[in-house]
């Protein structure tokens, strides 16, 4: 994991502890699946949010998200001159008002002056987010990411995680300084080298 896109990530793994009622909420094609599974009574993944023990007591079941990235052929259609690409449904949904076979006659009838197709279509592999859901380490659902993207539905903070801090929200310490006024500082650089130069000792040669 270098860059920070998330492009060379490959799986992301999530838990927290929710009440049940949200578990439902999150996943409500399985409430009754949720009810039937029993709460975990132990787990090495997740130290630093409790024990089970202590989540049951109030109430709080583990739900763990993977989000992992894979990949699909799809159709594709490309302009020819601009070399501008996106998916042939994206295509229907903006050109034909989602109707797939208006959206193949529009491709087949727009054409330059010369008679050439301006644009084409054609079958090419792209990434999707792929999402697995766990509820007390029991399979809950699976499915393409819900907001219908390519991509992780996360941004890479940069920070140092402090699992001994008490407070929840401080755990995570980002690498931060005061802002300073540029004009400020590069006046106080030419201060500073007036300062040397003044204080060396000055001497004079006589010949």
């Amino acid at each position: 994991l270098t860059k920070d896109d998330l492009s060379d990530c490959g799986d992301i793994l999530t838990g927290q502890w929710i009440s049940t009622d949200k578990a439902k909420m999150l996943v409500p094609t399985a409430a009754d699946e949720i009810e039937s599974i029993k709460p975990i009574t132990h787990t090495s993944h997740w130290p630093f949010q409790g024990t089970p023990a202590m989540m049951n007591k109030a109430g709080k079941r583990m739900l763990e998200q993977w989000w992992h990235r894979t990949t699909e052929e799809v159709s594709v259609v490309q302009h020819r001159f601009t070399g501008q690409k996106m998916t042939f449904t994206r295509f229907a949904q903006e050109n034909a008002g989602g109707d797939k076979k208006l959206a193949n006659q529009f491709i087949e009838n727009f054409r330059a002056p010369n008679g050439n197709p301006m644009l084409i279509k054609f079958r090419d592999i792209k990434d999707k987010i792929r999402l697995t859901i766990f509820l007390d380490d029991e399979f809950l659902w699976e499915g393409d990411n819900p907001m219908k993207i390519r991509d992780f539905n996360y941004t890479w903070v940069h920070g140092q995680f402090c699992p001994e801090c008490p407070r929840t929200e401080l755990k995570l310490q980002g690498f931060v300084r005061g802002q300073r006024d540029p004009q400020r500082m590069q006046n106080r650089q030419v201060n500073q080298a007036m300062d040397i130069i003044e204080s060396q000792v000055q001497g004079l040669r006589m010949v």
